[in-house]
């Protein structure tokens, strides 16, 4: 059994009915609002989730349910927190329109995503992007359409209804953590910019120099982020995990064709048209490719080419702008908490 609450006016009607399952929420949300919810709202809150029950029920009445649902949530773009991972089935309906876009991409201008969680719940999918002159420094939301039918997983900003998710990061799967965005190199060092959350470092030798001739190549990393908080207030992040293959966000400019013995080979442009090289792959993979889009591949660097085992359909054109607006910050984490009945 699952609890849910996303109004101040679901939880005083919890608290009346069950106040052990009001009290065992809070405790959970509570959990996870740090750097969320201001400090001295979260030390109240903290402060009466600890209570005995009857001592909980006489003081939550007086909680600061304003500032925990997030009507005075901290900015939307407050890097020191992370947005939970959703996971679920991913539908995408194309629509019967086509059109060009910008740099002879293909639009379908009545793409609708769709997102429907194990307990039944469905959300419409977007970009998280306001405008185009972000493309450079991120992956955009619906590049999550390559991997349509299956299931994956998410981050995201709710709109003000709780309706539609905007798409931070993905990965497909039902994966705990992961990192996407775009390869940034810095000298020696490489690092993922990751929407919502910052710059990742990466820390395994093997990835660092596969990827440190990449910069701006778009990537998913399954596996954990490391934070770590900075004198300064800050949080860094690491990816620490060594990686046999990944997914990388390339275009093929034209079809494979036979290589060796089951695999093909074709030229792709990745890293917003700075990376051109080959990649092989086997021939039942390179069934989905649609030349000319926007496409995941899962595989590595090996000797200048992309030795890949796997291929997506497209992933859309880059440019596609959020057409709704984001609720407030702390909504889209607590939409997602699911605690357990403490019975």
């Amino acid at each position: 059994m699952t609890i849910r609450v996303t109004t101040p006016q679901a939880f005083v009607a919890l608290l009346k009915k069950d106040p052990k399952a009001a009290q065992a929420w809070l405790k959970e949300v509570a959990a996870h609002s740090e750097n969320i919810v201001p400090a001295a709202e979260l030390a109240t809150l903290q402060k009466v989730a600890s209570l005995g029950t009857d001592a909980f029920t006489k003081s939550a009445a007086a909680l600061p349910l304003d500032a925990l649902f997030g009507t005075t949530a901290v900015a939307e773009d407050d890097d020191k927190y992370d947005l939970p991972v959703v996971h679920g089935t991913l539908a995408v309906d194309r629509g019967a329109r086509v059109q060009q876009g910008d740099q002879g991409y293909r639009e379908w201008p009545d793409l609708k995503l769709t997102l429907t969680t194990e307990d039944g719940r469905s959300f419409g999918l977007e970009s998280d992007h306001e405008a185009h002159n972000t493309i450079f420094g991120y992956v955009p939301g619906t590049d999550v359409m390559a991997f349509a039918g299956q299931q994956v997983s998410v981050r995201g900003h709710l709109d003000a209804s709780g309706k539609v998710l905007r798409v931070t990061e993905f990965a497909p799967g039902t994966v705990k953590d992961f990192v996407s965005g775009r390869v940034v190199v810095e000298g020696s060092e490489v690092k993922v910019r990751a929407r919502g959350r910052g710059l990742v470092d990466i820390t395994d030798p093997d990835l660092k120099a596969q990827l440190v001739g990449h910069h701006n190549l778009g990537v998913i990393f399954e596996g954990p982020v490391s934070e770590k908080e900075q004198p300064d207030g800050r949080i860094t992040r690491t990816f620490d995990r060594k990686l046999d293959e990944y997914w990388l966000l390339v275009k093929f400019t034209e079809a494979p064709t036979a290589s060796s013995a089951g695999k093909v080979r074709g030229p792709i442009e990745a890293a917003t048209s700075t990376t051109m090289t080959e990649v092989e792959l086997p021939s039942d993979a390179a069934q989905v490719i649609e030349v000319g889009d926007r496409m995941y591949v899962r595989g590595r660097f090996e000797n200048g080419d992309i030795v890949a085992t796997k291929a997506t359909s497209s992933a859309g054109s880059p440019w596609t702008e959020a057409t709704h607006a984001r609720g407030a910050a702390m909504r889209s984490v607590i939409e997602f908490i699911d605690p357990a009945d403490a019975v």
